[in-house]
């Protein structure tokens, strides 16, 4: 009897460390529905692979199962002053979107889904965030960022 609830105790406990890694929030599974989980102070998020090179100037970044919301950079800008952002995102599954926030917690998109290009803003003072959002995502994102 003492050796079967050993063995139920240790049944219990790895399900529960196994499962407890994996549980997605509720953050992470409706913020590309919820504006108001995007323009929070903190992150939430989960990748099950994440693979990146950033630099203060560029950001190369290629995951899978991407769920929430994750800060990519802050930026402190001065007034009027001229921001140039270069890039590349590719979706193969799921919805990805790159925005930024503004101080005043307004969202301005940059990026859905495939998307590439170029976006030359005069920002006022303050600090921007350049965010990423997902909903079960795959895919890889490319910046370059002059200002």
């Amino acid at each position: 009897m003492r050796r079967l609830l050993t063995w139920m105790m240790f049944g219990i406990i790895m399900m529960s460390t196994l499962t407890g890694c994996n549980t997605l929030t509720v953050v992470q599974k409706h913020a590309i529905e919820n504006d108001r989980y995007v323009v929070r102070d903190s992150d939430s998020y989960r990748f099950t692979f994440r693979q990146s090179r950033r630099s203060p100037e560029s950001c190369d970044l290629s995951f899978r199962l991407f769920y929430g919301v994750y800060t990519l950079y802050k930026l402190d800008i001065k007034d009027n002053e001229p921001v140039t952002i270069d890039f590349e995102s590719i979706e193969t599954s799921g919805q990805f979107k790159t925005v930024i926030v503004t101080p005043e917690k307004e969202i301005l998109p940059l990026a859905e889904g495939n998307d590439k290009g170029k976006v030359s803003l005069d920002l006022p003072g303050g600090t921007y965030k350049i965010k990423i959002v997902g909903k079960d995502a795959q895919g890889s994102l490319a910046i370059n960022l002059n200002y």
